[in-house]
């Protein structure tokens, strides 16, 4: 709007010189004693209303008003603008059809035969040790271990993540010290259709949304590795975040993906995971955070997220 009144206002000024040619009539009244008595101004209307008489094709003239009624067809002309909204139209169609690219695997290596991604490697574990569980004798409570072997950090410190797969999925709730395997379901649907309800509450049937993110860890040379690039170490992984830090991690990628900055693909960027303590009556417990989200091209080097489709980590 400021845009169209500087326009306005710039109109303006180029008809205030034409009106400038007026100013010439106050110079006459300046010397109203002799114009007083010459009184030309109401001669020349008299010539003019002659004119008029004696010319009859005046009329004709008055019939060229007439044809100004075309100039009102001429704002017809909004049907114009129709066709624009339509060119803007067919170009939010477009953008959706790039996130249907189909995912390419990678090619195997020699010996082996047939179709390989990412989903047929062994993945091990990445554990956070918490006050419960069989980890908690062994680590530093509030860190993080990798196939329960190796401690990657000092208790709060961070580690440096890469995600390249997210799966969400809803998880019947066990209580602790159960040790049969939970069942799990791909839909809400499918878990309410079984006799569950969503939630938790001790002993009864119920389930909540779990999610499982595949990572590429940075790790020190103390840690057995057989992925390296630009002087990195890295081990794959496999966390699995519950319904208390879903929303701290799942839902951190689920937003970065869609509506952030790793709309080309998880593997865009790096993550610092840490974790926070926080409690549920007399317990106290570690949850998992993502936080601090850098591009990985930038901090790990150029070519970084090509060599991860290469070696078959991400698909694309």
């Amino acid at each position: 709007m400021g845009l169209r009144d500087k326009i306005a206002a710039s109109q303006g000024t180029q008809q205030a010189p034409a009106a400038a040619p007026v100013a010439p009539a106050p110079t006459a009244p300046a010397a109203p004693v002799a114009a007083a008595p010459v009184a030309p101004a109401p001669a020349a209307p008299v010539v003019e209303a002659e004119v008029v008489q004696e010319a009859p094709p005046a009329p004709p003239p008055a019939a060229a008003p007439v044809a100004a009624a075309p100039a009102p067809a001429a704002p017809v002309a909004p049907p114009a603008p129709v066709p624009a909204p339509a060119a803007p139209v067919a170009q939010p169609p477009a953008a959706p059809v790039t996130a249907q690219t189909p995912a390419i695997p990678s090619t195997a290596p020699a010996g082996l035969e047939g179709e390989y991604d990412a989903d047929d490697f062994e993945v091990a574990r990445l554990n956070l040790v918490n006050s419960l569980g069989e980890l908690k004798d062994s680590f530093d409570y509030s860190s993080f271990v990798y196939d329960k072997k190796h401690q990657l950090c000092a208790a709060g410190e961070p580690i440096y993540v890469i995600v390249t797969a997210c799966r969400k999925y809803w998880q019947e709730q066990k209580s602790y010290g159960d040790n049969d395997m939970p069942k799990s379901w791909d839909t809400r649907d499918q878990a309410i259709a079984d006799g569950y309800s969503e939630g938790y509450e001790k002993d009864k049937m119920q389930f909540a949304r779990v999610g499982d993110l595949n990572f590429l860890i940075s790790v020190g040379s103390d840690v057995p590795s057989d992925l390296h690039f630009n002087g990195v170490n890295f081990v794959m992984a496999k966390f699995t975040c519950t319904p208390r830090g879903y929303s701290t991690t799942v839902k951190k990628v689920v937003t970065e993906a869609i509506r952030g900055s790793l709309k080309q693909g998880l593997h865009h960027g790096i993550w610092e995971m840490d974790a926070f303590e926080d409690s549920k009556g007399r317990t106290t417990y570690a949850v998992p955070r993502l936080k601090g989200l850098k591009n990985a091209e930038q901090e790990i080097g150029q070519g970084f997220t090509q060599w991860l489709v290469n070696e078959g980590l991400v698909q694309v």
